[in-house]
Order: structure tokens, then sequence, then C-alpha cells
């Protein structure tokens, strides 16, 4: 019965990030290339290295931006070593933390423990 609620939670969850998402949408900004998302990252002036690290683990995490994107931006923004550097440290922080995330909720939520 736990399990039927659980997935019941879950799938709940799930459509109201997605209706969320659909909805919120058009406020959004969009990025065509990685020269948009560049300007944009650079705008939070000295905040540009945690916010374009803080990005980099939430594409990780559920991927709102193609990787593609961010690294191509990381490399205008911060020349092409520090952008690798940058990109590589996000990119670790973020699959460590769904590493973590999928075995603390994971053992709970499909194992019951």
């Amino acid at each position: 019965m736990a399990k039927k609620w659980t997935f019941v939670f879950s799938a709940f969850l799930l459509a109201t990030i997605i209706i969320i998402f659909i909805n919120l949408r058009p406020y959004l900004p969009q990025f065509t290339s990685p020269e948009h998302l560049a300007d944009y990252i650079r705008s939070f002036g000295t905040m540009t290295i945690v916010v374009s690290l803080l990005l980099m683990v939430l594409q990780t995490l559920c991927t709102p931006l193609p990787l593609f994107l961010l690294a191509g931006a990381n490399g205008f923004i911060f020349g092409l070593g520090y952008g690798v550097l940058i990109t590589m440290a996000g990119s670790l922080l973020g699959a460590s933390l769904a590493f973590y995330l999928a075995g603390a909720l994971g053992e709970v939520w499909f194992l019951g423990v």
C-alpha cells in the first residue's frame, strides 16, 4: 500500500512540475545560442561563477538546458581553460548530488526502508 501512495505522490509531483513549467515558459528567458546565455550569465556580475556552477548542477539534475549551451557559454565567459574547469566542476557537483539523492531517496521510495 505504501508503494502505491509513493507512486501516486511521485506522479502528482511530476505533473505539478510540468504544469508549472508550461505556465512559466513564456516568462522565462529563451536562449538560442551560447552567446545569448553568456550575456545573461555575465549580467550577474561578481556572482557569475556561482551562477554558472549552479546552472551546471541544475542541468545535471534535471536538464532544463542543453549541456552544449552551458559549456559554450562558460567558454565564452571564462575562456577555454577556465571554462572547461568550471563546466567539469559543475558537472561533478551535480553528478555527486544526484548520486547521493538517488541513494537516500531511492532507498526510501523504492525499497520501502
